[in-house]
């Protein structure tokens, strides 16, 4: 459906132009919001930029991460429609001649209070961690 920006409004233009090659797709659901509890999260707290992509959680949910998680249950279409989304985007980052540059700890901070994921993270002693210096850029 789209993109969690996990802060970086930067990113919706190169997305936008990367899709627009892309016929079909219809993935134009961008929102600024960061969000815990996925594998980019590490990155994010690193400062690299970085995406998650946007689901119907209707389908998706039930079998995410469960037993009934088979290969057999993979809408074939969305795959490839999920496919042909990440490889435009990741040709059209890798030939930007403008690199997207990684953020600094201050840049961090202000991100994550702008988007209150520091409201997510609390609850599972993420913010603590990220506070002391144990998790994230140290500088």
């Amino acid at each position: 459906m789209g993109f969690y920006l996990n802060g970086r409004d930067e990113l919706r233009k190169s997305i936008n132009g990367a899709l627009s090659k892309v016929q079909g797709l219809n993935a134009t659901e961008h929102l600024i919001d960061a969000i815990d509890g996925t594998d980019n999260f590490d990155f994010l707290l690193s400062g690299v930029p970085n995406i998650v992509g946007i689901q119907d959680p209707i389908p998706y949910l039930p079998d995410y991460h469960a037993e009934s998680d088979t290969l057999d249950r993979v809408n074939q279409r969305e795959e490839k429609m999920t496919l042909a989304a990440a490889s435009a985007i990741l040709w059209a980052f890798a030939e930007n001649p403008e690199r997207l540059r990684r953020q600094s700890r201050a840049e961090i901070e202000k991100l994550i209070k702008d988007t209150k994921l520091d409201e997510q993270m609390k609850p599972f002693g993420q913010w603590e961690n990220f506070v002391q210096h144990k998790r994230g850029v140290s500088e």
